[in-house]
């Protein structure tokens, strides 16, 4: 991650399982997306990343994704499709 980004820069992780790539950016000023399908990855990446983090601030990125997967699954609802997965 050091070679290839610098501080402040966003890194997309569209496989995010456990978080790892996320915690790495905490740790390195890195800004994240994380897409994850599973939900059990969601929740495993979701508390280790509040692990990481102070609890206050991981819970409001958490909260504000979760407003938007939800408005996503009402979009793909109303368009026939299924929701799956989440963004962190």
């Amino acid at each position: 991650m050091r070679l290839l980004t610098d501080p402040g820069d966003i890194v997309l992780d569209c496989f995010l399982g456990s978080g790892t790539t996320a915690i790495a950016c905490i740790r390195e000023d890195r800004k994240y997306i994380g897409i994850e399908i599973e939900d059990h990855y969601v929740q495993l990446a979701h508390e280790l990343i509040v692990a990481e983090t102070s609890a206050k601030d991981a819970q409001r990125v958490f909260d504000a994704n979760q407003e938007e997967q939800d408005g996503v699954a009402a979009l793909k609802h109303a368009a026939g499709g299924e929701e799956q997965g989440a963004c962190l």
